[in-house]
Parts: C-alpha cells; sequence; structure tokens
C-alpha cells in the first residue's frame, strides 16, 4: 500500500516464510528446501544481483538439503539465506 501511494516500486528481492508465535518466536516450516528452491528459480530467472535471499526460521537449518546451484549462488554470494530465531520490538527498530 505504501509503496503504490509514494508511486515508488519496493524492491522484492527478499522472501519471508513461517510465522511467529506470541512470543516473538519464529516457528518451523514444513517444504522449507522447495521454498527456497522455487524462489531461488524466480530470482535467478530475473537475474541474480547479490540482494535476493530467503529469511527462513532458524530451527529449519538442520533441514536443508539444497540442489547444487543454490548452493552454488550461496557460496558466491549471489542468493542469501537468512536463518531468524525471534522478533522483538528491538529487533523492529
Amino acid at each position: 500500500m505504501l509503496s503504490a501511494l509514494a508511486e515508488v516500486p519496493i524492491t522484492q528481492g527478499l522472501a519471508v516464510t513461517g510465522s511467529v508465535n506470541q512470543q516473538g518466536e519464529i516457528q518451523a516450516i514444513g517444504g522449507v528446501n522447495q521454498k527456497i528452491e522455487g524462489f531461488f528459480d524466480v530470482a535467478k530467472a530475473r537475474g541474480l544481483n547479490g540482494s535476493q535471499g530467503v529469511l527462513i526460521p532458524a530451527s529449519n537449518v538442520k533441514h536443508l538439503m539444497l540442489r547444487r546451484d543454490v548452493i552454488d549462488a550461496v557460496e558466491a554470494g549471489q542468493f542469501h539465506i537468512y536463518p531468524v530465531r525471534t522478533w522483538t520490538r528491538a529487533s523492529r527498530s
């Protein structure tokens, strides 16, 4: 909405998946590999530029088994995976 009001597009280089409980804890998700790879495919089709990435629950890191092309892009700094544990008032500022 803010983008429409300001008539300025927002960048859409980051994908966010998961949910936050009432204590601000990021909850685990299912299908983490497929979600990352799906967004990676979209980002790659649009042209990787090093600003794209995915925020995932930190508790899902142990479940990662990504395709080689995703791993290569992460190692090259062209795509990022950001594990997140909590969301607090202080982290929003």
